[in-house]
């Protein structure tokens, strides 16, 4: 696969995925199992996922944790793009399929209030200052936000 140009950024969010095809047990070592490449884009969940953070940004010195989401109707139908200001669960968030699997395999579900707080924030670009105590979670909030949003 040629390495793409520094300047080209959809090129970047592209990446050739091996599929194994047949054969028994996963196709690892002995030549079991056929490889074929398959192409996925990425730059669809990250353009939706841009979008969905710039929609949804907070205002600079905005406190999210003075705001509520509205709650889903009967029907459970939702406003697109589904605002984050005051997401009070990950699943919430504006993060990639990766990040939101990630997560959700360390047990991750609700945010602490530092969290809560912060990441709709760092999460759009903004500067970010926050104090909590030992243990409250603001090593991940400062995480979460710099991981790259590839799936």
């Amino acid at each position: 696969m040629a390495v793409p140009s520094p300047g080209s950024r959809r090129d970047e969010k592209r990446k050739v995925k091996k599929v194994a095809k047949g054969g028994g047990g996963g196709g690892g070592g002995g030549g079991a199992g056929k490889w074929k490449r398959k192409k996925v884009d990425d730059q669809d969940e990250i353009d939706a996922l841009e979008t969905r953070i710039a929609a949804g940004a907070p205002a600079p010195g905005s406190n999210p944790l003075a705001v509520t989401l509205p709650k889903e109707d009967e029907e459970g139908s939702r406003v697109e793009p589904r605002p984050y200001v005051g997401a009070k669960r990950f699943t919430q968030l504006p993060l990639s399929d990766r990040s939101q699997r990630g997560l959700k395999e360390a047990k991750y579900t609700h945010m602490t209030a530092i969290q809560r707080a912060s990441l709709p924030h760092a999460l759009c670009g903004h500067d970010v200052l926050g104090a909590a105590k030992t243990g409250s979670g603001k090593t991940l909030a400062f995480l979460i936000p710099v991981l790259p949003p590839k799936p």
